[in-house]
């Protein structure tokens, strides 16, 4: 699944949002882009919706987080922004443990 993703994700990605910051927060970044209500009700009512974040270790040691909602019938995202940043907080790095990607739902 994270191939196909991954795939997805270069297809479409002058569209997708992009911040920065310095440091990476699991819940301030990555929970709090997927409390957002409107994707909320999206993976409440659609049941092939599936809420992922990909970490990503760059060359320079800086990071990406991409995270998205994955349709698993259409294999399409249907929303996506990406985080980079200079560090990743703790509980970052304990969620994504030695995994490139994690499911929150």
């Amino acid at each position: 699944m994270i191939e196909e993703i991954q795939a997805l994700l270069v297809e479409i990605w002058a569209e997708i949002k992009k911040i920065f910051v310095k440091i990476i927060n699991f819940f301030n970044n990555i929970l709090g882009w997927f409390k957002d209500l409107s994707r909320l009700k999206i993976l409440k009512e659609k049941n092939n919706k599936v809420a992922v974040s990909i970490k990503e270790n760059m060359t320079n040691g800086d990071y990406n987080v991409i995270n998205c909602l994955f349709d698993e019938e259409t294999n399409k995202i249907d929303d996506a922004e990406v985080i980079q940043s200079k560090n990743i907080d703790q509980k970052t790095k304990d969620s994504f443990g030695n995994q490139d990607m994690i499911i929150l739902n």
